[in-house]
């Protein structure tokens, strides 16, 4: 289990209309998967969105999204295994 959490951002000031996230925690857990040579990973991560927004669009927010960014996680994590098995 990998567990992670934000820690003070450089002293540097963010793009112009942009917010610096500083404060998120993130754990992951990894553990063999059923077929030989397979990894199973799970992902939790967690965001202050620097404003006040109701727990109800949070939710919608995460069920729209959610979805996608693990799909996208297993495209790269596929796309890792496939350049590390490529001989140098």
């Amino acid at each position: 289990m990998l567990a992670e959490r934000a820690c003070p951002p450089p002293h540097c000031t963010p793009p112009r209309g942009a917010n610096r996230v500083d404060s998120y925690w993130q754990v992951a857990v990894a553990w063999a998967g059923d077929e030989p040579g397979s990894t199973c990973v799970r992902c939790v991560y967690r965001e202050d969105p620097m404003m006040r927004l109701p727990g109800w669009l949070l939710s919608w927010l995460m069920d729209k999204l959610m979805p996608s960014a693990i799909e996208s996680l297993k495209k790269a994590a596929r796309e890792f295994e496939q350049r590390q098995s490529l001989p140098n």
